[in-house]
């Protein structure tokens, strides 16, 4: 059921998870049940979800094992939330909805994670489970720059919610409608942005868009980190875009119970973000540096894109057009055209089709959904990592698949070398 939250003023650069993992093992679980005083959580509540008990520990505290009560892997939350000046997009007083995103309790993130649970229209699922007033609601907040809305909603379900363990359709009731577990989704995601008016805290104190100023991330920080926590063991993260201006504001949470009716904690992040010593924020509609760009997440690969060649850094061979790896003497190198989306996300194609990873092996093939990864100093990353792997390192015609992360023999980066 849609529980529609008190009334209010709704308001690539990679993460430092090396670091982040660092924090939970040094401070261990006092990192994630540090609780807020201040901060009041969405209500929210599901007919058909199974119930969880009102002492379900919070997400990272404990066991590594998911439940449909407990995110044990994925449990570091992230509500992000777009401010698109040029062009501008949406009301021109909001910091529109970007998405609700798990990321793993040492760092990382896996992306794409359940295919069988992916939806092909938000708009069916939210009105066959009775839902059109949040669909109405998301038409006005949830906003897609240079492409369809629900473009981007359907992309962040696909890609982070079907990572979330607590909604897993296995957890409903069999008289849920077919797709409860996603409308459960948008109805949290929506919810919990309307708690974090983040223009209404910035203007309260004071702060405004302008077309001069520059900003810094403590002026934020007194304005919005006194809404969050009332002792500031709650932080927030801030991301620029390349012309040095404010593009995003990540929120950091740790969830109580399952994603459908939950209570979620805020929580201190590693990084302030990549702004610097200071920003602008320009006004939407401002040209500002040039840049802004930044909610174009469901709309396609209208970003740059260049050609070259898939290395393992420091090792013989290249990866071929399926995606496996291939010894330099029995072929040539495969040719990848590399497409950066305006959200900095990177797409990889080959004369197979798109790459992706699946079950954690990098695949390249007809019929993919193309795969979201980053770029950090020419290294392909994903799920914010750069590591890749392999169990052997291949000769003759020997092909050999690569995985993500460090855990097989040979071990390396992966280097996108312009052709």
């Amino acid at each position: 059921m849609y529980i529609n939250p008190p009334a209010m003023a709704i308001p690539s650069t990679m993460v430092l998870w090396s670091a982040l993992a660092a924090l939970a093992s040094a401070q261990g679980s006092q990192a994630v049940l540090q609780t807020s005083q201040k901060y009041s959580s969405p209500s929210l509540t599901s007919s058909y979800h199974d119930s969880c008990p009102a002492d379900s520990p919070l997400s990272c505290s404990g066991s590594s094992e998911s439940t449909c009560c407990y995110e044990g892997t994925d449990g570091l939350l992230l509500l992000t939330q777009f401010w698109d000046y040029n062009p501008a997009t949406g009301p021109s007083d909001l910091f529109t909805l970007h998405g609700l995103w798990p990321d793993k309790c040492g760092g990382g993130y896996e992306q794409f994670c359940n295919p069988s649970w992916e939806i092909t229209s938000v708009e069916d699922v939210l009105e066959s489970t009775g839902m059109s007033d949040l669909l109405d609601e998301m038409n006005e907040v949830w906003k897609n720059q240079g492409a369809a809305d629900d473009q981007l909603w359907l992309h962040e379900f696909n890609k982070h919610g079907t990572c979330y363990a607590t909604v897993n359709p296995s957890c409903y009731d069999s008289s849920a409608p077919q797709y409860q577990y996603a409308a459960d989704f948008y109805n949290t995601t929506v919810s919990l942005f309307n708690t974090l008016p983040t223009y209404k805290w910035l203007t309260a104190a004071g702060l405004s868009p302008s077309e001069t100023e520059t900003f810094t991330y403590d002026q934020l920080a007194d304005a919005i980190t006194p809404q969050l926590s009332a002792n500031g063991d709650a932080t927030f993260e801030l991301r620029c875009d390349s012309s040095g201006a404010l593009q995003e504001v990540w929120y950091y949470f740790n969830l109580k119970g399952a994603i459908a009716s939950g209570t979620f904690v805020p929580r201190k992040t590693i990084s302030k973000g990549n702004c610097g010593d200071s920003f602008h924020w320009y006004p939407k509609g401002s040209s500002g540096g040039g840049g802004g760009g930044g909610g174009g997440g469901g709309g396609g690969d209208d970003g740059d894109s260049s050609r070259g060649h898939l290395v393992p850094k420091g090792q013989n061979g290249c990866i071929i057009s399926n995606g496996n790896w291939y010894s330099a003497q029995s072929g040539s190198c495969a040719t990848f055209t590399k497409t950066t989306d305006s959200t900095g996300n990177v797409h990889l194609t080959s004369s197979k089709g798109a790459c992706s990873v699946s079950d954690g092996q990098f695949v390249c093939k007809s019929g993919n959904t193309a795969g979201d990864f980053t770029e950090d100093s020419g290294l392909i990353a994903y799920g914010g990592s750069t590591q890749w792997s392999a169990d052997s390192v291949p000769s003759g015609t020997q092909q050999v698949p690569i995985v993500t992360g460090s855990d097989r023999s040979v071990s390396f980066e992966l280097e996108f070398v312009s052709a």
